[in-house]
């Protein structure tokens, strides 16, 4: 009798560990794929950001060139000549205080009297508007500039000729080769291998566009973006790395720290591996889950530039998290049998039984519970928010307006590096409640990832969403958050969107993370609709 009954708890621990295990290794996998999506998305809307800048400066360059009328720049006047180097340049920028708002212009030669090259110095010089708001609002940009076929460059920001000035070396750089008829047939804007800057910012990519006279080629408009920025585009806790047509590493969050002055390629970031093993990842299936040597792949192309991304879950990293998740029943279920075996000797079988099953019972629910609610803030995960969101919308008397808050803690990564995790947990928890406070009891909240709070509101149209978004922008300013002797504040970034039953959840998020981005980019510590920026 005592064996049988010891041998009901074996087989309920078992089930219980077995089940919880597959749920928790299943929910890593899950968090993963939602991640690899997140970061495409990242990167997908900077390359997109490019294209269309470039696409801009594309349009306007060949329109002033075809255009019957111009006008000659102001700034052409300030352009000085050196009879002994044969050349010329807007050093007089910084003279007369306006260097931050414009390129400096150099080029070889004598401009004398030539009506063509006047109207495409003055081409050059009106860009620098441009190249002013790009630079300003394009993150990780180092340089914009146009390179003319006659010799001169015009290059933002500012920098004096002494540092770095028009050379014909620049005619034979990928940013403008690229560019010429014989190789772009199309004239279109095109992406560059890796390759080492010029003017000594180290490595970067760069996205060109060719600009025309008639059908005559007279030079590129391109923009200069690091492979640091992209590696920080990248971070997040999963392995991922971009790679280009070339096999260039174009960013990468692991194994990136040579990447400022040398070219890295694909074996050079995974080492450890071969070149059949690699050919084989480089020819796995886009946008889904694939084993390769021992870890999980996903793989996505991007329509805008001929990059792929790879984010990199080792197989062993799931099973172990899924382990020491169950570890805590596995030591409860040893427990449980040795106090079983005493109870028996001692003849209180019966009510032993009792207090097992009762325990068994709660510990089932306690793992239900935490296969839907975050362990830290007690929020939703993912997984519990959109089971409740299932439900919400399969139900006949479902609300037509539902909106959606995305809010990331600003400089969050500041807060851990500067007071430690235990910190940013009590950051995190502080957050949470103060999120809960201001939400109705039909609201959604939950923690979506990292520093990141997703909050569903029903019955709530876009507007009111924008108001209470800012409602807790202000209440999470405001709040001093204590641990022990440490006081600190945080902001938070809030995107907004609303529901559209045309198009997916997982876009109808992703449009919140879009609000969310351009926030970021613009400020942090507001709120931004969706419907604003797309509008």
């Amino acid at each position: 009798m005592v064996r049988i009954k010891q041998m009901i708890i074996v087989l309920i621990i078992v089930f219980s560990s077995l089940f919880y295990f597959d749920l928790k290794k299943q929910s890593i996998i899950d968090n993963f794929i939602n991640s690899s999506i997140s970061t495409k998305n990242k990167v997908n809307q900077y390359i997109k950001l490019s294209c269309d800048y470039i696409d801009l400066l594309s349009i306007y360059g060949n329109d002033y060139m075809n255009s019957p009328n111009y006008n000659i720049d102001s700034k052409f006047y300030d352009l000085s000549y050196d009879k002994v180097s044969n050349s010329y340049t807007l050093d007089k920028a910084f003279q007369k205080g306006y260097s931050k708002t414009v390129g400096n212009l150099t080029g070889k030669g004598n401009i004398l009297n030539n009506s063509l090259l006047i109207k495409e110095l003055s081409l050059a010089l009106s860009y620098n508007k441009y190249f002013h708001s790009i630079y300003n609002t394009l993150p990780g940009l180092t340089w914009v500039y146009y390179t003319s076929v006659n010799e001169f460059i015009n290059i933002y920001p500012w920098v004096p000729s002494s540092e770095f000035k028009y050379s014909d070396i620049l005619h034979k750089k990928e940013f403008y080769t690229g560019a010429l008829p014989e190789v772009n047939k199309e004239k279109q804007a095109f992406w560059t291998p890796i390759y080492n800057d010029a003017a000594g910012q180290g490595n970067m990519v760069t996205i060109s566009a060719p600009i025309y006279y008639g059908k005559d080629f007279l030079g590129v408009v391109s923009l200069d973006i690091t492979t640091n920025k992209f590696n920080s585009i990248l971070n997040s806790e999963y392995n991922s790395f971009l790679l280009n047509e070339y096999g260039q590493i174009v960013g990468s969050n692991f194994n990136n720290h040579e990447m400022h002055n040398r070219v890295l390629y694909i074996n050079d970031l995974l080492k450890k591996h071969k070149d059949n093993e690699l050919n084989i990842l480089k020819s796995l299936p886009d946008n889904k889950l694939l084993k390769w040597e021992n870890n999980y792949i996903y793989k996505i192309k991007f329509n805008d530039a001929p990059w792929e991304l790879y984010c990199i879950l080792p197989i062993y990293k799931v099973i172990y998290e899924a382990f020491i998740a169950i570890l805590p029943i596995l030591v409860i279920g040893i427990f449980l049998i040795i106090l079983s075996y005493e109870i028996d000797i001692r003849r209180k079988a019966q009510n032993s039984l009792k207090s097992i099953v009762e325990e068994l019972s709660l510990t089932q629910n306690l793992l239900h519970r935490s296969a839907s609610h975050d362990f830290l803030t007690s929020l939703l995960n993912r997984r519990g928010l959109f089971e409740k969101l299932d439900i919400l919308l399969s139900d006949k008397n479902k609300p037509e307006e539902i909106s959606f808050i995305l809010a990331d803690i600003d400089f969050f990564k500041k807060v851990n590096d500067s007071y430690g995790h235990s910190v940013g947990d009590t950051v995190l928890i502080s957050v949470a409640k103060t999120i809960e406070k201001l939400v109705c009891n039909n609201d959604m909240v939950a923690r979506w990832g990292g520093e990141e709070f997703l909050i569903i509101l029903p019955n709530t149209p876009y507007e009111a969403a924008i108001k209470k978004a800012e409602e807790i922008r202000q209440a999470i300013e405001k709040t001093i958050i204590k641990h022990n002797s440490i006081e600190l504040n945080v902001t938070m970034t809030f995107g907004v969107s609303k529901y559209d039953s045309s198009v997916s959840i997982d876009q109808c998020i992703s449009n919140a993370d879009k609000a969310l981005y351009f926030g970021k980019n613009n400020g942090r510590n507001c709120v931004v609709g969706y419907e604003e920026i797309d509008s």
